[in-house]
Parts: C-alpha cells; sequence; structure tokens
C-alpha cells in the first residue's frame, strides 16, 4: 500500500512536470506569423546592401534590433549567430525611449506595433542613419520607415519604401524589390 502510494504521487508529479515544462515550452514559441516574419528580416539582410561609412558597421556583427514589445519569442534562436555578408548576426532588444544613438548601432530594426503611437517620432529620429526600419504598422512606409508587413488572410507580404532607404545610402536588391506587394513613394 506504501509502495503503491508513492508510485502515484511520483506519477503525479512527473505529470505535473510535464505539464509545467510542456506550457513553458509552447510559451517561448512565437506564432507561426512571426516564425514567417523573423525569417523575413532575416532574408532582409541578405538582400540589401549598406554604405561602407555607415556607422553601424561593426567589423564582426551584423545587428537586428527589436524595439518595444517583442512578439517573435525564440524564433531568431535558428540563426542567431550565423554568418550574414562574413558577420556574426546577433540579436537585441530594445524598450520604449531607447535612444536614436544606440538604435543606429542596429543594421535592421523592428518596430514593434506596441509603439505606434510613437512611430512618427521614432521613424523621424532614425530618419539620417542607415537603419533598415522595419514594422508592421500599416501607414508605417508613409511615415518614412522602409519595410511594412502587410498580412492579408492567411499570407504575409510587405511593402517597401524605396527612397526612404537610398536616402542614407541602403541599397535593396532588384530580386526583393520584385517579389515586394507594394513599392511606396513618400
Amino acid at each position: 500500500m506504501i509502495l503503491a502510494t508513492a508510485v502515484k504521487k511520483t506519477s503525479f508529479s512527473a505529470l505535473l512536470l510535464l505539464i509545467i515544462f510542456s506550457t513553458v515550452c509552447l510559451a517561448a514559441q512565437p506564432a507561426p506569423e512571426y516564425q514567417i516574419k523573423a525569417a523575413f528580416l532575416y532574408k532582409f539582410l541578405l538582400f540589401a546592401k549598406w554604405p561602407a561609412d555607415a556607422s553601424n558597421e561593426s567589423e564582426t556583427a551584423i545587428t537586428i534590433g527589436i524595439l518595444g514589445k517583442d512578439p517573435f519569442g525564440d524564433a531568431f534562436r535558428p540563426v542567431e549567430g550565423q554568418s550574414v555578408h562574413g558577420k556574426t548576426l546577433t540579436i537585441r532588444r530594445f524598450e520604449k525611449g531607447t535612444p536614436p544613438d544606440m538604435l543606429k548601432a542596429c543594421h535592421l530594426l523592428f518596430i514593434s506595433a506596441s509603439l505606434k503611437n510613437d512611430m512618427e517620432e521614432i521613424v523621424a529620429s532614425l530618419r539620417d542613419y542607415p537603419v533598415l526600419t522595419v514594422s508592421e504598422l500599416k501607414v508605417f512606409t508613409q511615415l518614412g520607415g522602409m519595410i511594412s508587413f502587410v498580412t492579408k488572410k492567411d499570407t504575409v507580404g510587405f511593402e517597401i519604401n524605396k527612397r526612404a532607404a537610398e536616402r542614407v545610402g541602403i541599397k535593396l536588391r532588384s530580386k526583393l524589390l520584385r517579389v515586394a506587394t507594394r513599392i511606396v513613394e513618400e
């Protein structure tokens, strides 16, 4: 009887730990939409070229920054540390209110929709820096942002403000421009 009770307690404890572990693992997984968007962000790095004198140019790292609430979870884990343009990919997260001087160290900056009320000010503060700005706010490219995700039904696409990128010396390859859902003129 004592042995049966110990087995039941052990089994219950194991089951409880399995449920807790599963919940924690599931919570770390981003929604499929953000796994796709993370893949796009990674690909944007491959199809963009920064000016040689860019202030964000590091000899060893290429950086994706996430400003505001991070919807990506661990979606970047498979590519973090990979080589992009001969540099190691790093992911940095920034809170609201981070000064532009810190953000300009990024090659690509995803500005979270959680900052929609501050979007115009953030884009304006980065206007003169070669930082590829990306968001999912519908009017982002009209505000001077460079790439905006567009979601229709179950499809994720993007539109590009080519002039905003060119103004700071970022060149977007024609392959990227061809697959954009729309090219916005400022």
